[in-house]
């Protein structure tokens, strides 16, 4: 079985590939949506309370994700503590999850939008990268968060540059064109993983 590692910083267009190939039938394991599901458990958010603050839960005593995203983004050591919690379970549940995968699909999406920044490269055989200019990232996302420019930047200086992510990749998804192209890129890049890896 082939792991592919889908990445893109933020705002590039990633989910929009992770959707396509789930569309074509490949399994993805999503790292964000294995994030919510722990904000879901109210042992991990008691865990979280403990080391930032009673003041991160709401009255349910679960994540205030809104109010915890931002103070995170505010505070780069914050954002690096939560980091250290978070991405070994991560790993934990996508190892656990591959098994249960290794012989029924001949491949499996990892969608990691902090692979490299994580230093998770070594759980994948290959890595595709969905870059973006970033005037259009830029734009994109205003438009879907409603975040201010100096909220944007923030994040995106948080994030390790493109150019490097581009060096690193062994696929570059271009993410400039339509929705259609980036899916002929996406349709290409599996057929050249599987003659490759097979």
């Amino acid at each position: 079985m082939i792991i592919l590692g889908l990445t893109g910083s933020i705002g590039t267009g990633k989910s929009t590939a992770s959707r396509y190939l789930q569309k074509r039938g490949i399994p993805v394991l999503d790292a964000d949506q294995t994030v919510k599901n722990l904000y879901t458990d109210k042992n991990f958010c008691r865990e979280l309370s403990v080391l930032f603050g009673e003041n991160i839960l709401n009255q349910q005593g679960y994540i205030d994700t809104l109010l915890f995203g931002r103070l995170v983004f505010e505070n780069k050591e914050w954002l690096q503590q939560l980091n250290r919690m978070i991405h070994p379970r991560i790993k934990a549940e996508f190892e656990k999850r591959k098994a249960l995968l290794s012989n029924i699909h001949p491949i499996v999406v990892y969608d990691i939008p902090l692979l490299y920044e994580a230093n998770m490269e070594e759980l994948v055989d290959v890595v595709a990268l969905v870059c973006l200019d970033k005037q259009k990232q830029i734009a994109r996302i205003r438009e879907r968060d409603n975040r201010t420019l100096e909220q944007i930047e923030q994040i995106i200086g948080y994030q390790m540059p493109q150019e490097e992510k581009k060096e690193r990749a062994d696929y570059v998804l271009n993410n400039n064109g339509t929705k259609e192209a980036l899916y002929q890129q996406i349709d290409d890049m599996i057929s050249d993983v599987m003659s490759r890896y097979e």
